[in-house]
């Protein structure tokens, strides 16, 4: 985002609408992404 006002504001309204929760992800913090899938697929699609 270069946009800094549009930043700002996108900021503001995210703690507005959190009212003071803290976020926690669904993903596990030891998943890692499927990196041999999407390596595969870029290839596939190159042809």
């Amino acid at each position: 985002m270069t946009n800094l006002a549009f930043l700002k504001k996108a900021q503001k309204e995210h703690k507005e609408r959190m009212k003071g929760r803290i976020y926690t992800s669904p993903i596990p913090d030891d998943l890692q992404p499927p990196l041999e899938i999407a390596k595969a697929q870029a290839v596939s699609n190159k042809s």
